[in-house]
């Protein structure tokens, strides 16, 4: 500092102005962070952001918005440096459409990122994404689901989408994100599965279980909630179903 200040008198000064700047950059940074996670949905062990919420925030604020989903989760940021946070990063940009991709970081929180959104939790997520195969039972948590070419009588038949002959198009069951959207006949738009599940009285718990199916990585229908209109079939069209019978 005797040094500094030979070489210029006001090097104090001009030390705590600028750093009066950078706290005030900072405090700017933290409130626009806080402004693009409010909609973040956080639950008890769990915070899902999507993509897109990210991606729309200028360069400068995502890591901090990364930063604020472990406060949302209640464990914090101590601990969680630079290079957890460019890791999260590359875990967005190098999991493929309709794959899932996981990261482990500080604190026992598991990252896991799917159809463009990132999830970070603290409990254990056993349900994962898996392709259904023509006329082979799944036993996928609390449901087993068979994929068919024709319906079935009885209860539990259900999930059918637009198809022709000689297709046979991806098929999968796993997890629902709340933030995803269904288009249901009759309905004046799309919305989110979470406002869905809330209008059926559905609660978090059993939400999270709830068997969601995708066709070639869209969503097209999630058990209780109906089947998108995209993928309804009409008047006589070839479809194709799926049996879903819930254990007891």
């Amino acid at each position: 500092m005797p040094l500094l200040k030979e070489l210029n008198p006001r090097a104090v000064e001009h030390i705590c102005q600028t750093a009066g700047r950078l706290r005030e950059a900072d405090r700017s940074l933290e409130a626009d962070a806080a402004a693009h996670t409010a909609h973040v949905e956080a639950q008890e062990g769990r915070v899902t952001l999507s993509m897109d919420a990210l991606a729309q925030a200028p360069a400068a604020v995502r890591p901090r918005m990364l930063l604020r989903l472990f406060d949302l989760l209640g464990v914090g940021r101590k601990d969680v440096g630079a290079a957890h946070l460019e890791a999260l990063m590359d875990l967005t940009r190098r999991t493929a459409w309709g794959k899932e991709g996981r990261l482990s970081l500080p604190h026992g929180v598991t990252a896991r990122y799917c159809r463009r959104w990132l999830i970070l939790e603290t409990r254990p997520q056993l349900l994962t994404e898996v392709q259904l195969l023509p006329g082979s039972p799944l036993r996928w948590g609390d449901y087993t689901l068979t994929l068919l070419d024709g319906p079935e009588e009885g209860e539990g038949t259900a999930f059918f989408w637009r198809g022709r002959p000689g297709e046979s198009p991806a098929v999968t069951v796993g997890p629902c994100p709340p933030g995803e959207r269904l288009t249901l006949p009759g309905s004046r738009g799309a919305r989110s599965v979470k406002r869905l599940c809330l209008d059926h009285k559905i609660s978090l718990a059993e939400r999270d279980r709830l068997p969601a199916v995708y066709v070639e990585g869209e969503l097209a229908a999630v058990w209780r909630l109906g089947v998108d209109m995209a993928f309804a079939p009409e008047g006589r069209e070839p479809c194709r179903f799926i049996k879903i019978e819930k254990h007891i």
